[in-house]
């Protein structure tokens, strides 16, 4: 996933989100996202310094044995699609 980026054309726009300090309900956002995930699967972000401004990437782990849920919803994912 990623941030900075448009969706229409791939152009590096920039952004303003910064993981490490956005919160979700008071909770910082890594820690909420790890509770509500299960199986635990890791994921962890990077930021990319680019013109005209930064893009923030999150590679998140594959399943291996089961699907994902996040919050009881159960995530299947395949090319493009998702369930």
């Amino acid at each position: 996933m990623a941030w900075g980026i448009r969706d229409s054309d791939h152009a590096v726009v920039g952004t303003s989100f910064d993981p490490w300090a956005a919160k979700k309900a008071g909770e910082e956002l890594e820690s909420w996202r790890l509770r509500l995930l299960e199986p635990h699967i890791g994921f962890r972000f990077f930021s990319l310094h680019a013109a005209p401004g930064p893009v923030i990437v999150m590679v998140i782990e594959r399943a291996s044995r089961e699907p994902v849920r996040f919050g009881g919803q159960e995530y299947i994912r395949i090319g493009s699609y998702e369930k």
